[in-house]
C-alpha cells in the first residue's frame, strides 16, 4: 500500500484483523498467543536483550509468555507483530505503553527479531507507523523511549523519526566492565516529520520549452521535499505508451541527476537521451517506467551520493577534498518518500527482481550502497565509471558479503575517464584508475554470487570519457541487459 497508511481503529483483540496498520514494507498486526514462542527466541538474542532490554540473563517461555499476557490484557497498552508486508511472515514486535500516563503521552518501544532482518530500514518504518498512530488515531502529543548510551544504532535510528534526549540517568547499566547511562528521548506531536501525502493528480505533464528535447510521456511532481529540508525536488516519471490504460504493471528504474536524463535544456552537462532509448527499447519488447530524482544541487552530488565520509585526497600535485557521506538519507528519501508518491500513481511493480537504480561516478556508488540497506527493494543495479574516491572503499567490502544478492547487476567504464585530468601523465593514471575502480565493483559483486554472464555483466568501452555522451551510448545496453528477457 503505497502513501500515508490506512488505520484500522479497532481494539488490538483476537477478532482484529490481521494486519491493523499497512505500511510499503511492512505491516503491523495483533500480538498472538501462538508466536509468544518467537518472541521469546527474539528476546533471548545477546544483541537484542542487551540493546532493548539492558540485560544478559535468558528469559524462559514460560516466564515470558506470562508478561506478553499480562502486559497485552492492560488497557493503557498496545502491542503489535512486526511483518514483512507481501511475505506474511513476522520479524519484530513494537508497542505503546503507560498510554496517558503521563497524560497524553505513551512509551514507546521496538525489536526485529531475526539479524538476517535488521539493517533494511524495517524498524524504522514500523516505527513511523507506530508514531503515526499514537499521533493520529490515540490523539496522543507526546511519545516517550529510553535508550541506552552503548545502543549507538537505536539512537541514530530514533534521532532520525525526530526524537531528542529531555534527560539520562547517569551509570545505570554496567556491562563490559563499564557503567553506561539510560537517556531518556522525547517526540512532540508538534516537533514530528510530517510525510507528505501525494495523490496522482499531484503528477503533471512535463511542460516543455522551446529548447525541449524531450519526446514520449513524461511527467513531473513539483517540490517534493525529503532527505535535506529546504532542497525540494522536481521528481521526473517517463512512462511506456498507454502505460496508464494497458491493465499491465511495469518494471521501474529509479536514475540519479534526473535534470541530465530526458532533455537537454535542463540538463547541466548534457543528456543521457533516456527517453529516445526508451523508445526504441519499447519497439524491441522491453517497457519500463523511469524516475528522475535531480541531484541536491548546491549541498553537493558527492555529499548525497557517497555513503562514507571522505578525506583529502591527493594525486600528484592534485589535492581535492572528497565527500562527507550523506547517501544514507538520499535513498531514504528514495524508498520511504520517492517510491510511494510514485506507486501512488503508476502501474509499477513492485518486485524487486523488477525494481533497478542506476547512476554514473559518484551516483554508480549511490546504486551500489541501495542494494546493501536496500536489498529487498533493489534487485537491478547499474553503475557506470564508478568513481571510489578516498573514504569510499569500504563499499567493495559491503558488496562482497550482500544478502540478497542482486539479481543483475551491470558495470562499466571507459578506456579515458581520466580526459579532464589537468596533465597527460595525470590523464593516464586517472584513466588507468577508473578501470581499477571498476574491476574491483565487478569483483566485489562476483564474490557475492553474481559471477556468471546471465546476472553480472561488465563492460570496458575503449577511448570513452567520464561524460554524458558515453553513459548515453551504453544506455541502450545496460537496459536491455538488467531488463530484457531472461535467457
Amino acid at each position: 500500500m503505497a502513501g500515508r497508511p490506512g488505520y484500522d481503529r479497532s481494539a488490538m483483540s483476537d477478532s482484529s484483523p490481521r494486519f491493523t496498520v499497512v505500511g510499503e514494507r511492512v505491516a503491523l498486526g495483533p500480538l498472538r498467543p501462538e508466536l509468544y514462542p518467537l518472541h521469546v527466541t527474539w528476546v533471548n538474542d545477546p544483541e537484542v536483550a542487551w540493546n532493548v532490554f539492558g540485560r544478559d540473563e535468558l528469559r524462559s517461555e514460560a516466564e515470558e509468555s506470562a508478561w506478553l499476557e499480562r502486559e497485552r490484557s492492560r488497557p493503557d497498552a498496545r502491542f503489535w507483530l512486526v511483518y514483512r508486508h507481501g511475505e506474511d511472515r513476522p520479524i519484530g514486535v513494537t508497542s505503546l505503553t503507560s498510554i496517558g500516563d503521563p497524560p497524553r503521552t505513551a512509551t514507546f518501544r521496538i525489536l526485529i527479531g531475526a539479524p538476517a532482518d535488521r539493517g533494511q530500514g524495517l524498524g524504522e518504518e514500523a516505527s513511523r507507523l507506530v508514531i503515526d498512530h499514537a499521533f493520529a488515531v490515540l490523539g496522543l502529543d507526546r511519545v516517550i523511549l529510553e535508550v541506552f548510551a552503548y545502543n549507538a544504532v537505536g539512537r541514530r535510528l530514533y534521532e532520525r523519526l525526530g526524537f531528542r534526549e529531555v534527560d539520562r540517568r547517569r551509570d545505570r547499566i554496567h556491562r563490559d566492565g563499564r557503567t553506561w547511562d539510560v537517556i531518556n528521548m522525547a517526540l512532540d506531536r508538534r516537533a514530528a516529520p510530517q510525510r507528505p501525502t501525494i495523490a496522482a493528480a499531484d503528477w503533471r505533464a512535463y511542460q516543455r520549452s522551446p529548447r525541449s528535447t524531450v519526446v514520449g510521456d513524461l511527467r513531473v511532481l513539483r517540490g517534493l521535499e525529503g532527505a535535506w529540508r529546504g532542497v525540494p525536488r522536481d521528481i521526473l516519471v517517463h512512462l511506456p505508451p498507454v502505460a496508464e490504460g494497458s491493465g499491465r504493471r511495469y518494471p521501474v528504474l529509479y536514475m540519479h541527476d534526473g535534470d541530465n536524463l530526458f532533455d537537454e535544456a535542463t540538463s547541466f552537462s548534457g543528456e543521457w537521451r533516456v527517453d529516445e532509448t526508451l523508445a526504441i527499447l519499447a519497439d524491441e519488447g522491453i517497457e519500463l517506467i523511469v524516475v528522475g530524482i535531480p541531484n541536491a544541487g548546491a549541498l553537493g552530488r558527492g555529499y548525497e551520493y557517497t555513503r562514507y565520509r571522505g578525506r583529502v585526497g591527493r594525486d600528484d600535485d592534485v589535492e581535492f577534498a572528497a565527500p562527507t557521506g550523506g547517501g544514507s538519507a538520499y535513498l531514504r528519501f528514495l524508498v520511504d518518500t520517492v517510491r510511494p508518491a510514485v506507486d501512488a500513481a503508476f502501474p509499477t511493480t513492485a518486485d524487486r527482481a523488477a525494481t533497478g537504480i542506476m547512476g554514473p561516478s559518484w551516483g554508480a556508488l549511490s546504486s551500489l550502497w541501495a542494494p546493501v540497506e536496500h536489498g529487498r527493494v533493489f534487485g537491478l543495479i547499474g553503475t557506470m565509471s564508478p568513481a571510489i574516491t578516498p573514504g569510499q572503499e569500504p563499499i567493495l567490502r559491503r558488496l562482497r558479503r550482500l544478502s540478497p544478492p542482486p539479481e543483475r547487476a551491470w558495470v562499466d567504464t571507459g578506456g579515458h575517464e581520466g580526459s579532464f585530468a589537468p596533465t597527460p601523465r595525470q590523464d593516464r593514471a586517472w584513466s588507468a584508475g577508473a578501470i581499477r575502480d571498476a574491476l574491483r565493483v565487478r569483483d566485489a559483486l562476483a564474490a557475492a554470487a553474481l559471477a556468471g554472464g546471465d546476472r553480472l555483466r561488465y563492460v570496458e568501452e575503449p577511448g570513452a570519457i567520464h561524460h554524458e555522451d558515453a553513459w548515453a551510448r551504453r544506455l541502450p545496453d545496460a537496459l536491455r541487459f538488467l531488463f530484457g528477457p531472461r535467457t
